[in-house]
Order: structure tokens, then C-alpha cells, then sequence
């Protein structure tokens, strides 16, 4: 039995709702583990004496290490016991997930589980003793004192979201500016604060029922999360609310980076929840998060799902587009009973997320026509569409004009459809939350589709007499978006830079190659990173396959690891032409970029 990976969901995840603090035990099954059917409850009593909680399952051989674990954590007195097993497609591979309390000791148990049943199927020497003092040391190092667990008890039963940041050493109660904080240590004397029941000093702390939560808005999706994510909180800081947000770049409260990469994970999200300034969370919430750890929130009052497209299939136990619309629809399940769904009408999977909310929802599509939009419209449903050009919601049949797109500089007036799209999901989640037509407009009016506003999402740059523009498109129905918006670009002389991503799917490197073909002229191509356990020359061969299944005679290049892409390219730059650097090829392109620019004004670019 062989240990693949130990990770820990720390809040609604793929697994399970109701049980959010799961450790995901992923084990190969060897052959000799076959002897796992030959262990029964009194083999397992005979090694370990005293452990009769295994009596409580109706074990197999794939539930024994999930079983055992939950009993070792019973034994340093954590209240645990959910437990399931699932196969993969990965031969004799199993996920294993069971209920943890503390992270750690739940994870060190899991260790122990498979040490110790690896033991009895090998006949190997082992003291369980010793192996238990450890995990009792384990749990001891993070155990909070009775009085603190009594006040946590309480806040749950009250609704009321409890973090612990073991690090900092302080428990926080509530969201946002209603949060409240208090470390362990204050409680952990012989007497509590001020002689207080544990009632009372939660009653100190939230007095008359006050609020303990702030809205949160999740955003999530295959593509538009983060220019939805920016512009919703854009509209929301226009409007003298101070959102905190967090991005595929980085976490923002209010207009300024706290902290930078990509923060779409559930850590990210409890650093605005855990901000005493932010009013209303604006929370990225990608696959890899999800999959990895869940969600970082219990709740919330507004669910977007952009789109489900084919991204990521086969990694994480997702092959499916089903599986990857359940991972990504967990912020749909974590909905208030009063808040609302915003989903695509014109793509099915996040439609169908849409009905299977138990809140509202709402749907928004480019065309008011759309046959799901128009049912959803005709039986009274809040939507949002583009009519004319205008961005329009409509509420119990009445029509709520919000702008023009040619008053929207994100849209490029209207030209680039997915960027239209980005503004109706903003637009209906804005309304949804209670802002107006005019107080919407208003954010949509200045958002600009620039490197400080949207970062890595439509960046052009302008030189004399050409063109660069830089997107992070990187699955196929991104690179669709941008040859759509290539066709409206009048140029000569069109070259892309593109790179592939070796943990993806061989469809999907070979239809990058066929859209780079169908939208560039002269195609660069470098593989300097990104490689996820393929060589280079596997994924440019796939690339370049994909580039001659559209043209046989493309023009097209492999530059060597060395050359810096858009050097390379500046190298080969005509009039007016137009170079687009897509799937973040280049490195620190917005700081790059300016440089060149400078370079030219200077007649030092050559």
C-alpha cells in the first residue's frame, strides 16, 4: 500500500457539503495489499488493544485505512466519523476520505493508518504504543482549551462563520468588517474574561443578534473569472463600497494589492473575510482551489458561473465536463436560500448549475433570444441580455436599460462578444445585490481594459507603427475568443507567440495549434516553462500538428529556449502589424512591454 498524496478540504468541497474538514487519503493498492481482505476486526484488535471503534463500520479492504484513521483520531479524543472510498480511473488507485478536527493530527493519522496496516500485511515489526504518544503529542500541540471550544460551539449554533489562524494564534468570529477576534490564551486561564459564561462573552462580542457576515459574491467559471471578479468589485467601489477581492494576480482590498500570484484558493478568500475594512467579498474561486482544498466560506449570497468549458479535463480526477461543472458548482450548493445564481443562458453546463440552485437565479446571454433566456424571462425571472447594444435587465417584464456598449470601454464597443458577456455577469450580480441601473453604469463607464484594470486580459499596446497585445487565453474556447477578436483587427501582418501546457490533453494542444493557424499569420512558438511532466519537443510537436491540420503551408517557428519571445518577435515586425502574446508565454510582459516602448522613443529598439 503505497501513500500517493495526504491533502486537507478546509471548507465546502467536492466531496461534501456538510462535512467541510476532510483529509483525502490517495492510495495505490499493490498486489500484496490483496492481504488487506484477509485482516478482520479481531486481527486489527489483536495488534491494536482497546480500539473497539472499529466496530462502528462495516469495513472492507478499501475502508480499513479510512477506518482506522478516524479511530486513531477517536483515541486523542476528536469527535470524528464520516468516512467513504472512491475508486479512479487509475488502476488500484483509491481516494480515501475521512472527517478530521485538526488538520494536522488528521493527517499525520493517515500515515499512521497505512504504517500500521502495511505492518500487518508484511509481518513487520511495529510499536503501535509509540505511534500513538506521537499523534497524542500531534493533537496536543494545536488542542484549544475547553472554554474557547465551548464559545466555538456556540458561534456555530448561532451561524456565525468561526476561522482559526493557528499561526497568529487568535480565533476570528464572523466576516469582514463584523468580525470579531480573540486568542486562546485570554480564555485559557483558570478563570474566563471578566468571569464570563462562554455565552456571555459571545454575547460581548456580538451583542443583540448583530451581524456577523458580510455579502460575498464567488465568481467562478472557465473563463471571464477574473475580469468578472474585477469589474463586479470595480461597480462596487464606484459606489463608495469597499470590496475586497481576490484575482488569478492577486489580492486586492479596496483599489490596493495585499498580496500578489494567483489567489483564487480558499487560504486567499479568508484573508479578505478575515480584513475588519471589507464590506463586500469578491471571491475568485478556480478549479485548482476547489479540487485541492474547497472553498475558504461556509455561505454565499451571490453565485456567477461564467461558463464551463473543456479546461483542466483528466487532472485531479476530473475527466469529464459533468465532473468539472460539480467541482465549479459548489459555489451554487453554499448559496443562502435568498440569494441568487448568476449563470450563462447560452452555455449548458453553468445553465443547468443555474436550476439546480435551492435560491433564486438569474441568467444572462448576449442575444435576448436565446430559447433558455426567453423561457426564463416569460415565467417572470430576473436576466440580463444586450438589445440594441444596450445592456439591458429585465425584472418581473419590466426592461432596465443600464448603458451602451460604446459607453463601456471593456467591450472595445461592443466587438469583443466575451468581454459583453463579462459585463452582463457583473452587470445582473450587481443588480442582484441591490445597486441600481444608474449606480451600475457608472462602474461599467470607467473600467478600462488595461494592464492596471485587467492585467493579462486584452492589453494593447500601441509602438509608432504597430501593435502588442498580450491575453492569458490558454484552452481552446479562449484562443476561439481571441481569433473572433483578431478577425475585427486590421493588420497586414498578424504574429502570435504561444506555448502549450503539458499537463493538458493531447485535443487540446492540437486544436491550440489549429485556431493559432486560423487567426495569425506568422505563428512564434516557445516552450521555455509550463512543461508538467512533458518535454518540450512532445508538446511543440502536438502544436505544431495542430498548426498543419488547418494549413499545411502555415508560417510558423520554434525558437530555442535562449531567445526571448517577444524580442524575437519585435525582430520580425512590419507596418502596422499586430503582435499578440497569448497563455502568459512571456515573462513579466506588463513590465516588459514599457520598456520596449521606452526603447523605441528613444531609437534604441532597433
Amino acid at each position: 500500500m503505497k501513500i500517493l498524496n495526504i491533502q486537507a478540504h478546509r471548507g465546502p468541497n467536492v466531496w461534501s457539503i456538510q462535512h467541510p474538514k476532510l483529509i483525502q487519503l490517495r492510495l495505490e493498492m499493490e498486489e500484496p495489499d490483496q492481504n488487506l481482505q484477509n485482516i478482520d476486526k479481531p486481527t486489527l484488535q489483536k495488534f491494536i488493544p482497546g480500539f473497539s471503534g472499529l466496530n462502528m463500520f462495516d469495513l472492507n479492504h478499501l475502508s480499513l485505512p479510512g477506518a482506522l484513521a478516524i479511530v486513531l483520531q477517536k483515541h486523542v479524543g476528536h469527535q470524528v466519523d464520516y468516512l467513504f472510498t472512491k475508486a479512479t480511473l487509475e488502476p488500484n488507485v483509491y481516494n480515501i476520505l475521512f472527517e478530521y478536527q485538526d488538520e494536522e493530527t488528521g493527517k499525520y493519522a493517515a500515515k499512521l493508518s497505512v504504517t500500521i496496516l502495511n505492518a500487518i500485511i508484511h509481518n513487520g515489526p511495529i510499536s503501535v504504543d509509540a505511534l500513538i504518544k506521537d499523534l497524542k503529542v500531534t493533537a496536543k500541540l494545536s488542542e484549544l482549551d475547553p472554554y474557547t471550544n465551548s464559545v466555538i460551539k456556540l458561534a456555530k449554533n448561532r451561524s456565525i462563520p468561526t476561522l482559526y489562524f493557528e499561526d497568529e494564534k487568535y480565533i476570528q468570529l464572523g466576516y469582514g468588517k463584523n468580525l470579531a477576534r480573540f486568542s486562546p490564551e485570554l480564555t485559557s486561564g483558570k478563570y474566563p474574561p471578566e468571569d464570563k459564561t462562554p455565552g456571555q462573552f459571545l454575547d460581548s462580542l456580538f451583542p443583540n443578534e448583530k451581524e456577523s457576515r458580510i455579502p460575498i459574491i464567488a465568481i467562478t467559471g472557465t473563463n471571464g473569472k477574473t475580469t468578472t471578479s474585477r469589474l463586479t468589485a470595480h461597480i462596487l467601489q464606484s459606489n463608495k463600497i469597499n470590496a475586497g477581492y481576490t484575482t488569478s494576480d492577486g489580492i486586492y482590498i479596496g483599489t490596493k494589492m495585499v498580496d500578489k500570484g494567483d489567489t483564487t484558493g480558499p487560504m486567499s478568500a479568508q484573508k479578505v473575510l478575515g480584513n475588519n475594512k471589507v464590506e463586500v467579498a469578491v471571491l475568485e474561486c478556480a478549479r485548482g482551489g476547489i479540487v485541492r482544498a474547497g472553498l475558504g466560506f461556509d455561505k454565499c449570497d451571490i453565485a456567477i458561473v461564467t461558463n464551463i468549458q473543456e479546461d483542466h479535463l483528466g487532472l485531479a480526477d476530473i475527466h469529464t465536463l459533468d465532473e468539472l461543472a460539480n467541482a465549479k458548482g459548489i459555489i451554487i450548493d453554499v448559496l443562502k436560500p435568498t440569494g441568487y445564481a448568476v449563470c450563462n443562458a447560452n452555455n449548458e453546463y453553468s445553465r443547468h448549475l443555474g436550476l439546480r440552485a435551492k435560491a433564486n437565479h438569474a441568467l444572462f446571454a448576449l442575444d435576448e433570444h436565446n430559447i433558455f433566456l426567453h423561457e426564463h424571462i416569460q415565467k417572470g425571472g430576473l436576466a440580463c441580455f444586450e438589445d440594441n447594444g444596450t445592456v439591458t435587465i429585465i425584472q418581473n417584464g419590466v426592461r432596465i436599460p443600464v448603458a451602451h456598449v460604446n459607453e463601456i470601454p471593456i467591450t472595445f464597443e461592443g466587438r469583443v462578444s466575451f468581454m459583453v458577456e463579462n459585463v452582463l455577469a457583473a452587470s445582473l450580480a450587481c443588480f442582484c445585490f441591490g445597486l441600481n441601473a444608474e449606480q451600475i453604469a457608472k462602474g461599467l463607464s470607467d473600467f478600462y481594459p488595461s494592464a492596471e484594470m485587467t492585467p493579462g486580459r486584452l492589453n494593447i499596446f500601441d509602438f509608432s507603427n504597430f501593435k502588442v497585445m498580450v491575453d492569458f487565453a490558454h484552452n481552446p474556447d479562449g484562443f476561439r475568443s481571441i481569433r473572433d477578436f483578431m478577425a475585427s483587427i486590421d493588420s497586414p501582418n498578424k504574429i502570435g507567440i504561444i506555448t502549450g501546457t503539458g499537463d493538458r490533453r493531447d485535443s487540446d494542444l492540437l486544436e491550440l495549434g489549429s485556431l493559432s493557424a486560423q487567426m495569425f499569420d506568422h505563428i512564434i512558438i516557445s516552450q521555455r516553462k509550463f512543461l508538467r511532466g512533458r518535454t518540450a519537443e512532445e508538446i511543440v510537436g502536438l502544436l505544431i500538428e495542430g498548426i498543419k491540420s488547418h494549413n499545411p503551408q502555415a508560417s510558423y517557428e520554434y525558437i530555442p529556449d535562449s531567445v526571448e519571445p517577444l524580442k524575437h518577435a519585435l525582430g520580425k515586425r512590419t507596418d502596422n502589424c499586430f503582435i499578440c502574446a497569448l497563455s502568459d508565454v512571456l515573462d513579466k510582459p506588463l513590465e516588459m512591454i514599457p520598456k520596449f516602448q521606452g526603447k523605441e522613443k528613444s531609437g534604441k529598439l532597433g
